[in-house]
């Protein structure tokens, strides 16, 4: 979120008392503590209401890192629900699980009693009593094996190995959690460090170092990602990221393309931006194919307004992989108009085996466009 972007807050007004005990109690055994802050403070705040991120962070007394974890935490236990249109976000507010309802959902009694067991079973005890009488019978039910969730330490890694190719198993087998507690070692926290160490190419040794200066200690310890970030966005970039063709560091293909150590500030931002989820939100693969298809149509001086626009589009077309950017090249119907009034036929950027074709006829004549003195 940008601070300048609005926040409206729909849904629950107020809640019963058996709903705020269930919050209170229930609730906590799986949220942290400032998700049950936050919702409180969408409960509370004037509803229909338009806010800017930045009075809001104020209002409610939370940075935005700190609240960008809580919603998440928040919406993964179905509390919340968050739209999202370019400049604004609708958060609507859903009443919390009376007791009852609560310890017949699976999901969240699962992982309640992986936290807490012991405590969950005397809340079960004081907060819903089972008055049915059940003497003389045997439970012959059977038995659900395994778990149904995807809490466990295992199948959090495996999802965040499926969508990254940085080594995020390594990071916490190799890290002390002394220097990183395994509370800050949810599935939100593995994604987004999974993601800025591939974004920027870090290595497992600078990470560790990284997440080392980002953390903050005190009542209530978090990850500051903000900090993170700019670590990683200043960082030499000296991750092991080869073979890995159009999945690796837009930072490190846009480096290749050019045959250049080290990128610009701008050029920096620009990937920042698109890979970005409050921006456009593309994957690596796509960001890669984009850059190489501006770049081999325009020349190494990228035009910015071109990218902007095409990952623009491929938002809200969801293209999240590389065959679908590159077949969305194919489509794409870009026209140069080298004077005006006359154009000249689309070549393709791919071949039908999806290699990437570009004649040096071709380049040279629009980067005389680009530069402004093309003519036929």
């Amino acid at each position: 979120m940008l601070n300048n972007d609005i926040i409206k807050i729909v849904g629950v007004k107020e809640i019963t008392k058996d709903r705020l005990t269930s919050l209170l109690l229930l609730y906590k055994e799986v949220l942290e503590y400032a998700s049950v802050d936050l919702y409180l403070s969408f409960v509370c705040l004037k509803h229909d209401h338009y806010y800017t991120v930045d009075n809001f962070l104020k209002t409610v007394g939370i940075k935005a890192a700190r609240m960008e974890d809580a919603m998440h935490d928040l919406e993964r236990n179905d509390l919340i629900r968050t739209y999202h249109k370019p400049g604004e976000y609708m958060i609507e507010v859903i009443a919390p699980k009376d007791a009852e309802a609560f310890f017949a959902d699976e999901v969240l009694t699962s992982y309640a009693q992986f936290k807490n067991r012991d405590r969950l079973a005397f809340l079960k005890e004081q907060l819903y009593k089972d008055e049915t009488n059940k003497e003389g019978y045997r439970d012959i039910s059977e038995k659900r094996v395994g778990r149904s969730l995807s809490y466990d330490v295992d199948e959090k890694i495996d999802a965040v190995k499926r969508k990254y190719i940085f080594p995020i198993e390594r990071l916490m087998d190799t890290t002390s959690t002394v220097l990183w507690p395994k509370e800050l070692r949810t599935y939100n926290d593995l994604n987004r460090i999974a993601k800025l160490g591939e974004l920027y190419n870090i290595s497992i040794d600078d990470m560790r170092k990284y997440l080392n200066r980002s953390i903050v200690n005190g009542p209530d310890v978090y990850i500051d990602y903000q900090t993170l970030e700019r670590y990683c966005l200043r960082g030499e970039g000296t991750g092991d990221q080869q073979g890995f063709e159009y999945e690796i560091s837009p930072m490190v293909f846009l480096a290749q393309l050019r045959n250049v150590k080290n990128l610009t500030a701008d050029d920096k931002m620009m990937i920042r931006n698109l890979a970005s989820d409050d921006k456009y939100g593309l994957r690596n693969a796509v960001i890669n194919v984009l850059l190489e298809y501006v770049y081999r149509r325009f020349g190494s001086n990228l035009n910015r307004s071109m990218v902007y626009s095409i990952a623009n589009e491929w938002h809200y077309k969801d293209i999240d992989n590389a065959e679908k950017a590159k077949n969305a090249i194919k489509e794409h119907t870009l026209v140069n108009k080298v004077s005006s009034g006359n154009k000249e036929d689309v070549v393709p950027v791919y071949d039908d085996s999806n290699n990437p074709v570009m004649s040096k006829e071709d380049m040279l004549r629009y980067k005389k466009y680009i530069q402004g003195d093309g003519r036929e």
